[in-house]
């Protein structure tokens, strides 16, 4: 039996009235008496946030929504949580991480052990709802899935979906009939928690958002363990990028990146797109060369975590060696603006030179 951790409504609650649509975000955050944990601190620059206690990251955004707000709990067992909302739709979405309090083994009894913890969430978030004017109409069914990670096998997934009607029928339009979509996973000893909030009436009418977040959700999960595998690509291409084999592997990470909700890749375009089409012009294919190696070159660092000037710079490099290359074997053209591009990354200055000249982008 597991021993019992701390209920995690505050994590649940902390970002619940940033829409008005459930249930009233504690003052705890603010109040004098007692420091309950710290606000998570986000990139400047758009980068994810990962989470210390595993590999995962999670991007400012996912699907059509917007990283709002993160808080970690002072209390280890309590973990993080993250809150995402799609205003437009007025829908809520919270993450929450932590820890299992004792290693889950591997084996049939774990989705047993899933449930139980399911449980404990659920009979969590009752006592709030009841202070909030709801109480639960309908749990619906438990729902396991799979979800399946490069070379590791597959780990389960429970889904419950729960309906909240107002406690009172005559305060039906203070507080509207909510549908609450509950995921549970369970990954390196730690529970990953999905709540979706809705209105009742939205339900199915958005179900696309709610799914196409759900989906972005799952890849964010399985994308660690395919990490290796990309990294493996890039340095495939690296060893003999003018190869169609070669080219086939870039290709792959271009298509990669565009799926990833974590790494997509920076791409100075209003800059290179004029050097491109120039080569475009003069010798037809070999500025797809030029993509691809810069495609390549920023996706080492990205899946390592670096930054968007560090993609960059590598990119560019990358880009600059091949643009070599194809001028000693393809008898490619000189472009005044590689040549320059090329200058600069042999000081690492590409990153520098470019930003005057490019309002920036991303590659999707």
């Amino acid at each position: 039996m597991l021993a019992p951790r701390p209920s995690l409504i505050r994590c649940l609650a902390l970002a619940a009235s940033l829409l008005g649509l459930c249930f009233a975000a504690p003052t705890e955050p603010t109040a004098a008496k007692e420091k309950l944990g710290d606000w998570l601190t986000l990139s400047p620059d758009g980068r994810p946030y990962k989470h210390e206690g595993t590999d995962l990251s999670w991007p400012q955004h996912l699907g059509d929504f917007v990283l709002r707000v993160g808080f970690r709990d002072k209390r280890t067992s309590a973990g993080i949580s993250l809150s995402y909302l799609n205003e437009k739709k007025d829908i809520r979405s919270d993450i929450l991480i932590y820890p299992t309090p004792t290693r889950v083994p591997p084996d049939d009894t774990v989705v047993t052990v899933m449930q139980a913890e399911l449980e404990k969430l659920m009979a969590d978030l009752q006592p709030n709802a009841v202070a909030n004017g709801y109480r639960t109409t309908d749990e619906g069914s438990l729902e396991v899935r799979s979800i399946p990670l490069w070379q590791l096998g597959e780990i389960p997934m429970l889904i419950q979906q729960m309906t909240l009607g107002p406690a009172d029928p005559a305060k039906a339009n203070e507080h509207p009939p909510l549908k609450h979509w509950l995921g549970l996973i369970l990954y390196q000893d730690h529970y990953v928690h999905l709540s979706i909030i809705m209105r009742e009436t939205q339900f199915q009418a958005d179900a696309a958002i709610r799914n196409t977040f759900i989906n972005a959700f799952l890849q964010c999960i399985r994308e660690p363990a395919i990490i290796p595998e990309m990294l493996k690509l890039c340095h495939l291409y690296l060893s003999a990028p003018l190869t169609d084999k070669s080219r086939s592997t870039a290709d792959s990470l271009l298509a990669f990146t565009k799926d990833s909700p974590n790494y997509e890749v920076s791409f100075p375009g209003e800059a290179f797109t004029p050097a491109l089409d120039a080569m475009k012009a003069k010798a037809n294919g070999l500025e797809l060369d030029l993509l691809r190696a810069y495609i390549v070159g920023a996706c080492v660092v990205n899946l390592q975590g670096g930054s968007n000037d560090e993609m960059i710079e590598e990119g560019s490099r990358v880009m600059t060696l091949v643009y070599e290359q194809l001028k000693e074997k393809k008898s490619a053209p000189s472009i005044p603006f590689l040549e320059e591009l090329t200058a600069a990354a042999a000081k690492e200055r590409a990153a520098a030179f470019l930003k005057p000249r490019s309002g920036g982008g991303i590659v999707k």
